[in-house]
């Protein structure tokens, strides 16, 4: 009970850092924790919990507030996960790039100072090799 009460004191006392950091949230972010608020607001209720519904009472007029500030100020969001997404996907593809041409740069090297495996033979060469090898049967 007590880190409930601690929780209401922050949340009363830093208020307006709470309302700044919130705003700068996307609108769906806020949103989806109204509703978990709400939801958890129902549970409290239900099991007669008094102090902990106090708790997201304030929670929820702090997110609301944040809203209204954000909408004031016309505040845009922070990168969503979707942007951030995107942002590793494109440095994923640049390195999968750059190893490629890495490996296409070794590759290249590896070929000019190697010698070939398996020296070129005539024709002449291969079809008495292949007498050779018949009259083994």
């Amino acid at each position: 009970m007590q880190y409930i009460k601690d929780q209401i004191k922050h949340a009363i006392e830093n208020q307006d850092e709470l309302i700044e950091m919130f705003a700068a949230e996307p609108e769906g972010k806020l949103v989806e924790r109204l509703n978990i608020i709400h939801l958890q607001s129902v549970i409290c209720e239900k099991n007669n919990d008094i102090v902990t519904g106090e708790f997201f009472e304030i929670m929820r007029s702090i997110i609301i507030q944040a809203r209204i500030y954000k909408w004031d100020n016309n505040i845009p969001d922070e990168l969503n996960e979707l942007s951030e997404t995107l942002a590793e996907m494109d440095l994923a593809q640049k390195k999968h790039e750059e190893r490629n041409k890495l490996f296409k740069k070794q590759e290249k090297n590896k070929r000019a100072i190697e010698p070939e495996a398996y020296p070129e033979t005539s024709d002449i060469e291969q079809r008495r090799d292949s007498n050779i090898q018949f009259d083994l049967f």
